[in-house]
């Protein structure tokens, strides 16, 4: 059975950004609260906060919880606590857009389909920041191109793919280069590459990079999933560097108990 001071000490504790704190300011010893919490959690059989060496904060579930919690504390005794199986709060899943591009559309033509109650937020960014993000409990999960290996992390195989140097099949400008100078694999390459150029054109958009590229404007620098996305006729550059690139699903332990987010990482899966 639910304790009334078991849920006041989760709602408390959700305005701060560690337990510490929270038992400071409740006048409770730090290891009475997280008893208080545990003994929560047990009783709704799934996990409220992530935790990280940087403190805590909350899961998709411990978000849907507090809401109902704060609509009703004052009425606890007529309290109707859904069952796990019940909840669908939303993942914030996060990724670069044109990895997105590889598995959202039919991620969501499935999710439809499969789980018609589901509620997804996009996140997009470039890999490092995702995982830092996962990393602090802001996004719930992601995929990420070669992240950084952590005890903290479930980090998991998705797919692979290589990064190449193209050309049109006509190319009008070859002392130019296309790319996004702020990805490690473009950097990697032209310094591999130990070519010169008189210019090398910076954009973040990869389907530019491939557009740009198609019309000789120089040599782009793509992953080959884009080149294929976009059933484009460019053609590698012989004797030039690439990168293999490998994804990963991301998220952190607390994540992927239930049977609804276990639902949205098979589709993850299956979407690619």
């Amino acid at each position: 059975m639910i304790r009334q001071n078991d849920i006041n000490n989760f709602i408390e504790i959700s305005n701060f950004p560690s337990l510490s704190l929270a038992a400071k300011k409740l006048e409770v010893t730090q290891p009475a609260l997280s008893d208080s919490l545990k003994r929560l959690e047990t009783d709704l059989g799934y996990k409220l906060f992530y935790r990280t060496k940087n403190g805590i904060s909350l899961t998709p579930e411990g978000r849907t919880t507090l809401e109902k919690a704060k609509e009703i504390q004052n009425l606890l005794s007529n309290l109707n606590v859904q069952k796990e199986s019940d909840l669908f709060p939303t993942i914030n899943l996060g990724c670069h857009t044109t990895v997105g591009s590889y598995f959202l559309p039919k991620f969501f033509q499935l999710a439809a389909k499969e789980v018609p109650k589901y509620k997804v937020k996009l996140n997009h960014g470039l890999s490092r920041n995702i995982q830092s993000e996962i990393q602090s409990g802001k996004i719930d999960i992601g995929v990420v191109v070669n992240p950084l290996m952590s005890p903290d992390l479930i980090i998991r195989p998705l797919l692979r793919d290589t990064v190449h140097v193209w050309k049109a099949k006509k190319i009008a400008v070859q002392n130019q280069v296309i790319a996004d100078t702020n990805l490690f694999q473009t950097q990697s390459i032209i310094k591999k590459w130990k070519k010169d150029f008189e210019d090398i054109i910076h954009t973040d958009g990869l389907e530019l990079i491939a557009r740009m590229t198609e019309q000789g404007c120089g040599y782009g620098i793509i992953p080959e999933r884009v080149v294929k996305l976009l059933n484009s006729d460019l053609v590698k550059v012989a004797n030039t560097p690439n990168f293999k690139d490998e994804f990963f699903i991301v998220y952190r332990p607390e994540f992927g108990k239930s049977n609804y987010e276990k639902k949205i990482l098979e589709l993850i899966y299956n979407s690619v």
